[in-house]
């Protein structure tokens, strides 16, 4: 043990009798009353516990402070800084900081403290230990439209477009069939309908009735589908609720959406869709809407 203290014998007691010292070996265990103290308890009635003592972790406060004052203030990171004011390219990167709060220790006289600390002029900076904010973008309800297919803001979607359009690049460069090309296309038709399912669930997390404002024009199906709510309010939109046709009906228009912009993306690719396939997206968007109306059908 002595010998990773140093390579000199006689300095490496001394270092073993200064650390040794450090415990007060024949005097009563004592902190200072500005000392932070934790209580880490034992067991469950807290009658036993360890008394932690937190050091103040000197070397890596002060490589965390160098670091962030070369991100600050270096010239490398002025340059780019500036190269992006001006909208122009630099070689390197920049990173910020933000929120950044400033504990000072020593005052007016920082080297009183350490040597460290004289060199951070007595400052530590310390990053914010926050959870992120989470910040939703508002929720769109079918205004002005009888159905969630022909709804424009639903059919720019991002997610929606590159889904579809996947999908028909692939059935476009697909001219035999086996089961994996019959395992990629239900993938990819299945995350078309989980698309179109998410939609549904941000709409039906909305408060309940709104459809039933003189505003919304959807047609009945679709009310039923996309406001469920709807029927703890409502007992006549609950009785048609109980029926279960709604997701027959649902599933049809789906379908044919579907196969209408397949058609769409598919006109160079001159893709065959027909009765077929509307009735094959039919079929998985009806599986999926089935479990709902059991739901509602008990509510």
């Amino acid at each position: 043990m002595a010998a990773a203290l140093s390579d000199d014998p006689e300095q490496a007691e001394q270092l073993m009798a200064a650390f040794g010292g450090i415990t007060g070996r024949g005097k009563r265990p004592a902190s200072h009353k500005l000392a932070k103290q934790v209580f880490f308890p034992l067991d469950s009635r807290g009658d036993h516990y360890h008394l932690l003592a937190p050091l103040f972790p000197t070397s890596l406060v002060h490589a965390a402070y160098t670091k962030m004052r070369e991100d600050r203030f270096s010239e490398e990171a002025k340059q780019a800084r500036d190269a992006r004011k001006k909208n122009k390219p630099h070689e390197t990167g920049y990173r910020d900081h933000p929120n950044l709060a400033v504990q000072v220790f020593g005052g007016s006289k920082p080297q009183n403290i350490s040597q460290l600390n004289s060199e951070r002029h007595g400052e530590n900076w310390l990053l914010p230990s926050l959870p992120p904010v989470w910040e939703s973008k508002p929720v769109l309800l079918p205004l002005g439209t009888t159905s969630l297919f022909r709804w424009s803001w639903f059919n720019r979607r991002r997610a929606m477009r590159e889904r579809i359009e996947e999908l028909a690049e692939f059935l476009g460069k697909t001219d035999y069939n086996n089961v994996n090309i019959r395992r990629r296309r239900k993938k990819l038709v299945q995350g078309i309908v989980d698309e179109v399912l998410h939609v549904a669930a941000l709409i039906q997390g909305q408060e309940s009735g709104w459809s039933a404002d003189q505003h919304f024009r959807l047609d009945q199906a679709e009310a039923l589908w996309l406001d469920p709510g709807r029927a703890a309010l409502d007992p006549e939109f609950a009785a048609m609720a109980g029926l279960g046709d709604w997701q027959e009906d649902v599933a049809k228009r789906f379908a044919r959406w579907f196969n209408h912009k397949l058609r769409e993306q598919g006109k160079r690719a001159k893709l065959p869709m027909g009765e077929v396939e509307a009735a094959e997206w039919q079929r998985v968007l009806e599986k999926e809407l089935s479990f709902l109306g059991r739901e509602l059908a008990h509510a």
